[in-house]
């Protein structure tokens, strides 16, 4: 039975900055076999996490459930403040369609709409109650076509785009949402290295907010990792990214925390530098150094 959400007292978190994300004991299993299961994770506003790991280690499965298109077999998921799944409490499909209205999940295929590339923006914003014609809904759609190298192709059927241009136009939708929470599944897979400059270009504006990645002072291909770390005191609408990636490059160029993630286990979680030069686990140093054997 939905009994709704339940709503966390801010002061429960000891009157910081109280986490975007929380989760505890959270467990999925298909076909009685337990493919994840979390003890604990905590995210907090404007991080951008890289989650690593061999493939079939639970990453893809923590993204569904973060983005709440699958239910948890336990434990506890606490999203934006509010209870979603656990003790008791869960939300009913009105929260629950509230809730991912506040963030964008972009898959590893793209899937675009059969309408023109700004059409497929346009629809997006409508879906989530904005007008699409207003100026401000123009402005967005303009400035997320260029933060992803798409300006020049608004007009063109989304149909006709190549491969790595309909990745950037799943990131562009997800941009010009100004969601608070966006999930990322390899969203560089199998692309060349052009359309990965630009497909991380439109990813670091949804970390840094819209209009402040490619074309507003931020190099696609930077030269140092200070250019990567967002101002604390800088825009308060860009999102807290969670990104799944194969590319130990990319989680190191992009990336504030690395999380990595062995058979279903999260078996580290460590600021990017500390993850890479320092890391407890010995399973992910072996994978690390390319020794793990999966």
């Amino acid at each position: 039975m939905d009994t709704g959400a339940v709503q966390r007292d801010p002061a429960e978190a000891g009157g910081g900055q109280p986490p975007l994300l929380e989760a505890s004991g959270l467990k999925m299993v298909y076909g009685g076999r337990t493919v994840l299961a979390v003890q604990r994770l905590a995210v907090r506003p404007r991080e951008f996490i890289a989650v690593v790991g061999p493939s079939g280690a639970g990453k893809s499965t923590l993204l569904r459930l973060l983005a709440l298109v699958e239910k948890p077999a336990a434990g506890e998921l606490w999203l934006f403040g509010r209870k979603v799944w656990g003790g008791g409490a869960r939300a009913g499909e009105k929260e629950l369609l509230q809730l991912r209205r506040r963030l964008a999940l972009v898959l590893q295929t793209p899937v675009p709409f059969r309408t023109s590339v700004w059409g497929n923006l346009a629809r997006v914003l409508g879906w989530h109650g904005q007008a699409p014609g207003a100026p401000e809904s123009r402005r967005r759609i303009r400035q997320a076509l260029q933060a992803v190298g798409l300006a020049d192709k608004a007009q063109q059927a989304a149909a006709s785009l190549s491969g790595g241009e309909a990745q950037r136009l799943a990131v562009a939708r997800a941009l010009v949402l100004q969601p608070q929470l966006a999930l990322l599944d390899e969203p560089t897979a199998n692309l060349d290295p052009g359309n990965v400059a630009l497909v991380e270009a439109g990813v670091r504006s949804l970390w840094l907010g819209l209009g402040r990645g490619r074309g507003q002072g931020l190099d696609p291909h930077p030269g140092g990792e200070q250019e990567l770390r967002p101002n604390p005191c800088g825009d308060p609408g860009g999102a807290t990214v969670i990104m799944v990636t194969h590319n130990l490059f990319q989680a190191r160029r992009l990336a504030t925390r690395v999380l990595f993630f062995w058979d279903g286990q999260l078996v580290e979680d460590q600021p990017v530098d500390q993850f890479f030069t320092a890391a407890r686990d010995p399973r992910t140093q072996a994978f690390l150094q390319g020794k793990a054997v999966f």
